[in-house]
């Protein structure tokens, strides 16, 4: 298989999980949806971590957030999609050991404080009058 077949495939099989949306919406409605698709995808691609794999992860996690919490509006339907969708690429890198656990959290910590180091130097640099 080429490597263009394996990409066409690999499109394939994302836009048969992607919400469907109306003419003219945003395929993600937020920025990290958008970059935890991207992650994904590209380990797919670069890596041999099958789609299935990750997949699989993601109908599980559907299947409990369903029934749990179902959603009953757009908005609701498309926030809990994409929780379950990071929360299916947490569990999928650290099956196949990209990631532990721990260093899921350590790396959390790490953004929050560079968005506080970013935030106060802003502030620093331009305090309001």
């Amino acid at each position: 298989m080429s490597q263009c077949n394996v990409d066409d495939n690999v499109l394939l099989q994302a836009q048969r999980i992607i919400p469907d949306r109306p003419e003219g919406d945003p395929l993600f409605r937020r920025a990290w949806h958008a970059r935890a698709f991207a992650l994904i995808v590209t380990l797919v691609k670069d890596s041999d971590l099958p789609w299935a794999t990750f997949q699989t992860q993601l109908v599980e996690r559907l299947a409990a957030q369903q029934k749990d919490a179902p959603a009953r509006d757009p908005e609701q339907i498309d926030l809990q999609y994409f929780d379950c969708w990071l929360e299916a690429v947490e569990d999928t890198l650290i099956a196949q050991q990209f990631i532990e656990r721990p260093e899921i959290s350590a790396q959390i910590e790490r953004i929050r404080q560079s968005v506080a180091d970013i935030r106060h130097s802003q502030m620093s640099l331009h305090p309001r009058t």
